[in-house]
């Protein structure tokens, strides 16, 4: 007896939902390799165009002693009004008193270097001058002495 006269075994939906899944794991591993290159290059380029390769120059900040005295006491004055809990008692400083503050304080000195704030109106804005390297994030290590500035 041989096996000429009966027909080839055919192959069952297991096989080809085998051959679909193998399909489908391959298309979505392209499309994530593609993704991540697209977003790399896109952070690439947004890290390029609000980076410079030197630090932004920032305007000096007045930290005599006698300023700093003053705003300390201002403070001081402020925090005894509200642990006394007298009448209601405001407390406004101007943005040379904040920068003042943070260049005389020994430690806020990374910031002393690197931050100004302006303030305009209702608005308070911050000029920062950051290098790159001092933030632990991998994709900034090629372009490490590049500086955020806004």
């Amino acid at each position: 007896m041989t096996n000429e006269g009966s027909p080839p075994r055919k192959r069952g939906c297991f096989f080809y939902g085998c051959i679909a899944l193998i399909i489908a794991v391959l298309i979505a591993s392209v499309a994530a390799v593609l993704l991540f290159r697209y977003a790399q290059r896109s952070f690439s380029g947004a890290l390029n165009s609000y980076t410079d390769s030197k630090p932004a120059p920032l305007e000096a900040v007045d930290t005599s002693s006698a300023k700093v005295k003053t705003v300390q006491d201002k403070i001081a004055a402020f925090r005894d009004a509200i642990q006394n809990q007298k009448a209601s008692q405001e407390l406004t400083l101007t943005a040379d008193e904040i920068n003042a503050l943070i260049a005389a304080d020994p430690n806020r000195q990374d910031l002393a270097d690197c931050l100004r704030l302006h303030i305009g109106g209702d608005q308070a804005k911050a000029h920062i001058s950051w290098p790159l390297d001092d933030i632990a994030c991998p994709w900034t290590k090629a372009s490490c002495t590049r500086v955020f500035t806004t």
